[in-house]
């Protein structure tokens, strides 16, 4: 039933993991303007949002990110360029 997150996400300084696995109506991913400088697990799969990562200034908030699940998303037709600003990722899933 999860259509929309809070743009406060950002100020959780210490999250660690963010599942968002199967929440289909979820369509957009909120802006983050300052530095999560703990999250390094995000799991978008079988969500709706088309662009989770769209600025470079969102792809530094997100700088010790290891792990995007992006799988099971019809909306995302490539990964953004930007992408190669996640220096830590070491893993990520597309099917």
């Amino acid at each position: 039933m999860l259509e929309s997150l809070p743009d406060c996400l950002d100020k959780l300084k210490a999250l660690e993991e963010l599942t968002l696995s199967g929440c289909s109506r979820l369509r957009n991913f909120p802006k983050i303007k300052e530095t999560m400088e703990n999250l390094q697990i995000l799991l978008l799969d079988g969500t709706s949002v088309e662009k989770p990562l769209q600025e470079p200034l969102q792809m530094n908030g997100l700088s010790m990110l290891r792990r995007l699940c992006l799988s099971r998303n019809d909306m995302i037709k490539s990964p953004q360029p930007c992408i190669s600003e996640l220096y830590n990722l070491q893993w990520m899933d597309l099917r």
